[in-house]
């Protein structure tokens, strides 16, 4: 089943298709995306098709996937959130990324927002965890807005990451709320 659409004030989520292919090529090449996304390595258009086809079939499978994020007022796409199961863990990891010139206007957060209420809302899950690595403060900002709490030891699959959690919780249920309107659902 593909992800349903999804709304927030500012920001209208549709899930990754194969067109968008080109553009999240371009977004994760981006020097100053990729130096936390990927890294800093330079990925290839292979990849990035790689990373669409995994999201549609999650989107199939497990009903956990990505979106594109677009702005309303202009319809240009300002990045991508969503969510992944972590290799060789049962958690589920809030995932999120913008362009450089969309940073600093709380887009990340509100698209954030939108994605967890769904989640909590259509997956019975206990919590929601999102990682970054100790200079992205930017991604530790987003984190700390959402009322992500750190998460005590990390996750051992991915070594060297900070991780954060946000248990399902009436309080973290109210903090979503209104925040999204959910469509095609």
């Amino acid at each position: 089943m593909p992800l349903p659409e999804l709304e927030s004030p500012r920001l209208r989520l549709r899930a990754f298709q194969e067109s968008n292919i080109e553009e999240l090529y371009r977004l994760w090449a981006d020097p100053q995306v990729r130096k936390y996304l990927w890294d800093d390595q330079v990925i290839s258009r292979e990849f990035a098709t790689e990373k669409v086809r995994w999201s549609l079939l999650s989107a199939e499978t497990e009903a956990l996937g990505m979106w594109m994020v677009f702005k309303k007022d202009t319809g240009s796409v300002a990045g991508f959130c969503g969510f992944r199961r972590i290799p060789g863990s049962s958690e589920v990891e809030l995932l999120y990324g913008l362009w450089p010139s969309f940073w600093g206007q709380g887009l990340a957060t509100e698209a954030s927002r939108a994605a967890i209420e769904w989640l909590f809302a259509t997956h019975d899950l206990d919590r929601v965890v999102a990682g970054a690595d100790p200079p992205n403060t930017a991604s530790f900002r987003v984190m700390h807005r959402l009322k992500m709490t750190p998460l005590e030891g990390g996750i051992a699959a991915v070594p060297g990451a900070e991780y954060y959690q946000l248990h399902r919780t009436v309080e973290s249920l109210d903090r979503c709320a209104g925040a999204v309107s959910l469509r095609d659902m």
